[in-house]
């Protein structure tokens, strides 16, 4: 590709790569034979990922192609293509677990685990902290900064600009989100609750978010 950097995940890559030899004469004639139309792709989850590269990928080929990407993964590191990518808009549930889930940040999981392990006396202290029910400050915030300081391995990225999505007193929000948002694993219960990550969540959420926004049209 050329015109600037370019890393992403190898399967997704190859799955980009593959697509393109099979379809892009089909697309480019399609589209040469509507003109004024515009090439949009979309995916959900591991399509996602690949929409977002291929997307990447034909800019030069196909002018103005834009990408949509749902309940997408980590695709790539922050500095390079997809993960810069301005064409791409990603929405990302909250509580997805696979918008934090790339080598990198189990690899920075290891990195926080393993310097507990060999501070004894930091470790007891967060323990104790946490049997007496306290959630910030002192030795929490201590022991969080230090493990942060440890938490410095290469990661991926969710592509693109980043809307999180979330019900909140039973209406649909999307807000744009930062790349720190996706930084860190969080850690609880449900991070892995797969259900929020299936396609029909994503479009009955969508579906209903754009009911919201044609009833604010109308008043």
């Amino acid at each position: 590709i050329k015109g600037g950097e370019y890393k992403a995940h190898s399967g997704m890559l190859k799955s980009a790569v593959s697509i393109s030899r099979d379809c892009r004469r089909l697309i480019s004639a399609t589209l040469a034979a509507h003109p004024g139309y515009k090439l949009v792709i979309t995916g959900h989850s591991l399509g996602a990922g690949t929409a977002s590269v291929l997307g990447t990928m034909w800019r030069e080929t196909f002018p103005g192609v834009k990408v949509y990407a749902f309940g997408v993964p980590c695709v790539g590191p922050k500095g390079a293509e997809p993960a810069d990518n301005g064409d791409v808009v990603s929405v990302v549930k909250t509580g997805d677990p696979f918008g934090t889930l790339s080598l990198g940040h189990v690899a920075d999981l290891v990195s926080g685990i393993k310097y507990l392990a060999e501070n004894e006396g930091l470790r007891k202290e967060v323990i104790q902290a946490a049997k007496e029910g306290r959630k910030g400050g002192g030795v929490l915030d201590k022991a969080i900064k230090e493990v942060r300081g440890k938490m410095n391995n290469h990661k991926f990225y969710p592509p693109g600009r980043v809307y999180e999505m979330d019900e909140i007193d039973g209406e649909v929000k999307l807000w744009k989100v930062g790349r720190d948002r996706w930084k860190e694993m969080v850690l609880q219960y449900n991070m892995l609750d797969i259900p929020k990550h299936v396609p029909f969540l994503y479009e009955d959420m969508l579906k209903k978010w754009g009911e919201q926004q044609s009833e604010v049209v109308k008043k």
